[in-house]
């Protein structure tokens, strides 16, 4: 049978080339029904050239994030052929269309976690760019020195949100009450936080209620504007165009918007953001300066560090156990911090990070 049917003969031989099961797919029928049709004559080709796609036959695991080409995020089980995504050419950070779409079955997934805490899941074939060559995870060895994009792009110039917008939504998902019965409600005690929200609450015709002390306020919609105008953006109406009530604490990730935003939007998401859920600590050594965020939403923490990438920040993520003020058990948390000099200039040089 291996005689008569290459295909056949594949199957057969696959244990011997890849300690994972074979699964069978379209390209891989199209080239070996090339392959068998020269082998017996029926197709006279004097040269034969199969040109694959990168990854066709390995695998990444499904929620891998993939950055279109407009600068937000999809996971890669949510790829659409038609999407155009960032790849590269092997120079640069090009646009490519996706022209394909094949499920190479179930694998064992291994992670593989950089010395800054981001980390990539794949299968033991998938290759990853190295300092000079691409190397299968298989091959990788603990200290082997594996290439990132320094300073993703950003393609749309035209933002769709303001820098007031960004505000908002760092301090929601930092500072917000997440439950479902409240609406656009902030605990926070920082005075220049509170001034500047009374100040967008005035452009957006929205007021303020405040309680315990100062420490809480809710977001109230104008009843007026919102029964007369089905355009006023109510503070609810707001959470819900944004996709903001979609999260708790624990699952809470950067939208999608903001990803697609201009670089100064992105700065006053993150000022915003270190501001509320950040600190900014200085030692006896008054040049020795760092500034981290802490979250229980891993992805939110791997979020952020795909924007402070945009910024050409470096960051690294370290995983620890906390408690929270009251609360008798320990809790899971994901601090991103950032020390490197230069990283530090650039927020110092253009960040303005509030009550800090």
């Amino acid at each position: 049978l291996c005689e008569q049917s290459f295909m056949y003969f594949v199957k057969k031989a696959w244990q011997y080339i890849d300690t994972q099961p074979f699964i069978d797919s379209w390209h891989i029928s199209c080239i070996v029904d090339h392959c068998q049709a020269q082998y017996e004559g029926e197709q006279q080709l004097r040269k034969l050239c199969i040109n694959i796609q990168p990854r066709l036959g390995k695998c990444l695991a499904l929620d891998t994030r993939i950055q279109l080409a407009d600068s937000s995020f999809k996971d890669i089980k949510d790829i659409e052929i038609g999407d155009k995504v960032l790849s590269s050419n092997g120079n640069s950070v090009v646009t490519d269309e996706v022209v394909a779409k094949v499920f190479s079955g179930k694998k064992d997934v291994y992670k593989i976690t950089l010395t800054n805490g981001m980390s990539i899941e794949g299968s033991l074939d998938h290759r990853l760019g190295g300092w000079k060559e691409f190397k299968s995870i298989k091959d990788l060895r603990i200290e082997d020195t594996l290439t990132i994009c320094k300073n993703l792009s950003h393609i749309n110039n035209t933002d769709k949100i303001s820098k007031d917008d960004a505000f908002i939504m760092a301090l929601y998902l930092a500072e917000g009450s997440k439950s479902e019965k409240q609406g656009l409600t902030i605990t926070n005690l920082g005075l220049e936080i509170r001034q500047k929200s009374i100040e967008i609450a005035n452009k957006y015709n929205w007021g303020i209620n405040f309680y315990d002390n100062g420490k809480t306020y809710t977001f109230r919609s104008d009843r007026v504007l919102e029964y007369k105008d089905a355009t006023y953006l109510s503070p609810r109406r707001y959470l819900k165009k944004y996709n903001l009530k979609e999260h708790n604490t624990y699952n809470i990730r950067v939208p999608q918007i903001i990803f697609q935003s201009s670089n100064e939007v992105i700065k006053e998401f993150l000022s915003t953001y270190i501001s509320c859920d950040g600190w900014v600590t200085q030692k006896n050594n008054r040049n020795s300066i760092t500034v981290g965020i802490c979250s229980a939403s891993e992805k939110m923490i791997e979020d952020l560090q795909l924007l402070c990438l945009r910024l050409n920040i470096k960051t690294s993520k370290v995983y620890k156990q906390t408690t929270y003020t009251g609360a008798d058990k320990m809790f899971d948390s994901w601090t991103l911090s950032i020390c490197d000099y230069d990283s530090l200039k650039i927020i110092r040089d253009t960040f303005y990070i509030y009550d800090k």
